[in-house]
């Protein structure tokens, strides 16, 4: 018994590694596809309503794919559902890089966009499917105690990959801009997502799974009972709900502000958006021992007053330095406190085995938030905003309005599960830049130290 439960610990310490290098490979792939549909989009349309379908169609099919993936797992195990879907994943990129060469050779304009919302579609379906078995077989390798430690740990690693390869992005987009050949730079792009997908597939083989098996008799529950029961995860899905309704009325339409509002160039734009992901990757080590200390429903409340305040700053704002240290500096500390809150509250307040079909229901609500909140913020951008203010100025503003209403209405009736220590008194908040520069300086040295080690290493071989 003992050398049984010696051999899953060292499982789940060595899936833990595995998942840090999957999650850089699946981070550099989401770098290339994600961050630059919206750009791709506007490469082949100048409406803003497909612009909107973009973000409302694939974020409203994830979570019902999501609804069915959860129920995959009453037959099949985790890393059978994960890798499977990962597989077709993979290629599904393809089909995206495909459209930018359809583009680039001038063959079937007016149809392309309406491929792209379909193929970006079925792709974030795919990846629903396999989103609740990972999340619960994660759950199941990081222990209750380390999850703001190593959640904050693997998103920084992670998002380092993903912002190496934004710049990769920028950088191949702009050269073959000036040659006018920018729609094949896309198809470079959603090639090269496609192969570092699949790398991380070949990890997820490898990645240890510990043991699992679910009683339908046990775990199930309709949506509709999820709704009715009213639980306090109940509540907090529904502040999510309404809170990414109010996120994303803005939250497409900043790519286009700066590529045709602000006349932007692919890197300009690449900067200022790769600004908002440094700060989140420096502060990401703070929000997860604020988590592990203090709660993850503080964080919360934190990251959706920062939220509130962001797109006021793009009101304001117009040039990079400007947006990059003000703006995105916001957006940084929001995401990373968000990230973690949310993250670490679910695993929190749900039990091992309705991880999976919690998350769905969850995801629910922020699917369909997502998708009426981009097609509402398509709608008035394109057609409902006043003739006297800036179109998306206007967006901007409203959307700042229904971001703290949300979460004025909502948040509050989410409690908090587990105990942590009370907040610190106003000196110790009067001290929080001094902190973050301390840890991030204790980081960065580490960071270097071992990088050196690593050189001597390899120069005595």
């Amino acid at each position: 018994m003992a050398e049984q439960i010696l051999n899953e610990e060292e499982g789940k310490r060595q899936a833990r590694k595995t998942s840090i290098r999957e999650g850089n490979f699946s981070a550099f792939s989401s770098g290339l596809a994600d961050n630059y549909i919206v750009p791709l989009g506007n490469a082949i349309t100048n409406s803003a309503l497909v612009i909107g379908c973009l973000s409302a169609i694939p974020n409203l099919l994830s979570p019902i794919a999501q609804m069915y993936g959860s129920r995959l797992m009453e037959k099949h195990s985790r890393k059978k559902i994960v890798v499977g879907f990962v597989f077709i994943h993979s290629l599904l990129w393809l089909t995206v890089a495909l459209i930018g060469i359809l583009g680039y050779l001038g063959y079937l304009k007016s149809y392309l966009p309406f491929l792209l919302v379909a193929a970006y579609s079925i792709i974030a379906a795919v990846g629903g499917f396999s989103g609740p078995a990972w999340f619960s077989w994660m759950g199941d390798v990081v222990s209750e105690k380390e999850r703001g430690k190593y959640f904050s740990r693997r998103n920084r690693i992670t998002g380092f990959s993903g912002m190496i390869a934004f710049i990769v992005g920028a950088l191949v987009l702009d050269l073959l801009e000036t040659k006018g050949i920018v729609l094949a730079g896309f198809a470079i792009l959603y090639f090269g997502a496609s192969i570092t997908r699949f790398i991380g597939f070949l990890l997820f083989r490898k990645q240890y799974e510990p043991s699992f098996s679910l009683n339908k008799e046990e775990y199930y529950f309709t949506f509709w009972q999820f709704i009715r029961k009213n639980t306090n995860f109940a509540k907090f899905s529904f502040y999510m709900g309404a809170f990414q309704f109010a996120m994303t009325l803005a939250g497409p339409f900043y790519a286009v502000h700066m590529l045709k509002n602000l006349q932007f160039s692919y890197t300009t734009y690449m900067i200022v958006s790769l600004s908002g992901t440094i700060f989140y990757l420096l502060l990401t080590p703070l929000a997860g021992k604020f988590s592990d200390r203090y709660g993850n429903l503080k964080l919360i409340y934190i990251a959706s007053g920062f939220f509130a305040l962001y797109p006021v700053a793009w009101i304001f704002l117009k040039s990079p330095i400007s947006l990059i240290f003000i703006a995105q500096l916001i957006t940084g500390i929001a995401t990373a406190a968000f990230a973690i809150g949310t993250n670490n509250f679910i695993y929190d307040t749900v039990t091992p085995q309705r991880r999976g079909l919690c998350v769905a229901y969850n995801n629910m609500f922020s699917g369909a938030g997502i998708f009426l909140g981009s097609l509402a913020g398509g709608l008035i951008l394109g057609y409902a905003h006043p003739s006297f203010m800036n179109a998306f100025y206007f967006l901007f503003a409203v959307s700042a309005i229904m971001r703290a209403s949300m979460a004025l209405i909502f948040l509050w009736k989410v409690k908090e599960i587990r105990t942590f220590e009370r907040m610190p008194g106003p000196l110790t908040w009067a001290m929080f830049p001094l902190t973050m520069l301390e840890e991030q300086y204790v980081y960065v040295k580490d960071f270097s130290r071992g990088l050196i080690d690593k050189h001597k290493k390899i120069l005595k071989v």
